[in-house]
């Protein structure tokens, strides 16, 4: 009977343990891809209001702009014209090119997630939400926010070391409290 119970415990906290990480996975990639689509509306609009500004300054502050916002959400921004050329990003780089794959659906007005180093881009696996930029119901350019993966990966992996040291508390304490149950009822068949 001790050693069933203590079977049925591991299996159970197995179980719970596979689908409390797979399901912790897939909420903060949704959470980020909300605040990703979240940035992407709001860099939108600030590359709307200052279309048709062309003075050294307001450049200067829109790149600024773009270096504080991707600094803060710790991530990469890439601004490209109606033609799919770079035309702002939040790298030291501006001559960053999307390959048009990932280019081509968003410039025709629909909103794309990926998922990888987009062609190649980058060097590590990223959440990019890529939005278009409208402007009198026709795109006039795209916006796309990256997040590294490896940071959703690390707070996933963070709560699941949580949750194995409990689980190892609590089926040691389990364990304890089971033995001495299992004694104290078989004592007086023993005897």
């Amino acid at each position: 009977m001790f050693s069933f119970t203590v079977l049925v415990f591991v299996i159970s906290f197995c179980v719970i343990g596979t689908l409390l990480y797979g399901f912790l996975g897939e909420y903060l990639t949704e959470r980020n891809e909300d605040d990703l689509n979240s940035i992407a509306d709001k860099l939108a609009e600030m590359t709307l209001a200052g279309k048709n500004n062309e003075s050294a300054l307001y450049q200067e502050l829109y790149q600024l702009n773009l270096s504080v916002i991707s600094s803060s959400t710790g991530t990469f921004i890439i601004i490209l014209d109606k033609d799919g050329g770079t035309a702002a990003s939040s790298g030291e780089n501006i001559n960053v090119t999307v390959r048009p794959e990932f280019t081509q659906n968003v410039l025709e007005g629909k909103p794309e997630k990926f998922i990888g180093n987009l062609g190649g881009l980058f060097n590590t696996t990223m959440l990019t939400v890529a939005k278009p930029i409208m402007l009198d119901g026709g795109v006039d350019g795209a916006v796309f926010v990256n997040l590294p993966i490896p940071e959703i990966h690390q707070i996933r992996s963070d709560v699941f070391r949580i949750f194995l040291l409990s689980v190892c508390f609590v089926v040691f304490v389990a364990l304890i409290f089971i033995y001495m149950l299992s004694n104290r009822l078989t004592k007086p068949i023993k005897e």
